[in-house]
């Protein structure tokens, strides 16, 4: 087992608290974008995929189209959705190119920055529906005794959430998680890799909790295990920053009953501290496209299903089984700002 690190940050600072109770997640529009996915591919035979983004409190989609522009023409892509029972939204395209071809993503986002404020607004939050709420609480874990491991875990820190208010909980975990993780990208470490060889289902998992750390994908993924394990519905979403720099990145959204949908970036306030985690609690900043509503799709491909984990690029299934997610190029133009929707809440 490897140790700890040893702890030498303080704990988050005094005051930095929710506001009083009743609260609501503030929205206004911020940057608006035209965010363009392309890739030259060589002859190919099989079925290509682009996940339809969602709408969400940071992002508001006016459009999204998915084309190949082949020898013979330009080809539509037709609206489906994937084989799990949460049904994601998809975009797809049926292609038998006998010469390269390149294909576009393009997608029509409004960013919007949000924030915790006082007051109630009627007719947000309330129940979830039987099918997100069984998606958002599944914990994920393989079999019993990794989900023994990991409650063992919780209880040790005291990240059970008794009679606290979700609210109350989930800003808690964001404050632990703050004060006791570090960003760390553990691919190339020779103890990483020594744990995922011995165990490949969970290697990486006792890596991130007993040395308490991660990148983005173990930061947010923590932090929604512990969420659903204690019965708050919780997402874990993937998307693409776009600007000045492109990259990958993972963050979460937690259900709070009378808010919605909050989100919560645990990677920047494990990155930012000592900045108080209230900063990452109700916000996520930057500019990032959401691809997909939750995790773990589950495509249809020419040789059977397959789940494929995230989707927030171009997914290439073969007629030969194989599946192919190349790196993308990502352009994105600023427009000029959105009109809001007529039934804009």
């Amino acid at each position: 087992m490897l140790a700890a690190p040893a702890r030498t940050w303080a704990e988050p600072p005094a005051g930095t608290a929710l506001p009083q109770r009743p609260f609501h997640l503030e929205s206004r529009p911020a940057l608006h974008w035209e965010v363009t996915f392309t890739h030259r591919h060589a002859p190919f035979h099989g079925v290509v995929y682009y996940a339809v983004p969602p709408d969400d409190p940071c992002q508001t989609i006016h459009s999204v189209g998915l084309y190949a522009e082949t020898r013979k023409g330009r080809i539509e892509a037709v609206r489906v959705t994937d084989a799990g029972p949460f049904k994601k939204p998809l975009l797809k395209l049926d292609l038998n190119a006998l010469a390269p071809f390149t294909v576009t993503a393009q997608v029509d986002v409004q960013l919007h920055l949000t924030k915790l404020g006082p007051g109630p607004v009627p007719g947000r939050g309330g129940p979830l529906g039987p099918v997100q709420r069984r998606e958002f609480l599944d914990d994920g874990w393989p079999n019993a005794k990794a989900r023994a491991w990991f409650t063992g875990w919780m209880k040790g820190h005291k990240l059970i959430r008794g009679g606290e208010e979700p609210d109350a909980f989930a800003f808690r975990v964001l404050q632990f998680m703050q004060a006791h993780f570090r960003y760390v990208i553990p691919d190339n470490l020779p103890e990483f890799k020594a744990m995922v060889a011995r165990d490949p289902v969970m290697g990486d998992w006792h890596y991130t909790i007993e040395t308490f750390s991660g990148e983005c994908w173990r930061l947010s993924d923590t932090y929604c295990r512990v969420m659903r394990m204690n019965g708050i519905p919780a997402r874990l979403v993937s998307g693409n920053y776009f600007g000045p720099d492109n990259g990958h990145h993972l963050r979460s959204l937690v259900y709070l009953p009378e808010v919605g949908w909050v989100p919560v970036e645990v990677t920047t306030a494990v990155s930012a501290r000592p900045k108080p985690a209230l900063d990452f609690f109700g916000t996520w900043g930057g500019n990032m496209l959401i691809g997909n509503q939750n995790i773990d799709f589950e495509l249809e491909g020419p040789k059977g299903k397959w789940n494929i984990g995230t989707l927030d690029g171009l997914a290439f299934g073969g007629a030969n089984g194989k599946w192919e997610f190349p790196n993308v190029q990502i352009k994105a133009r600023p427009l000029p700002p959105a009109k809001p929707r007529a039934n804009a809440k």
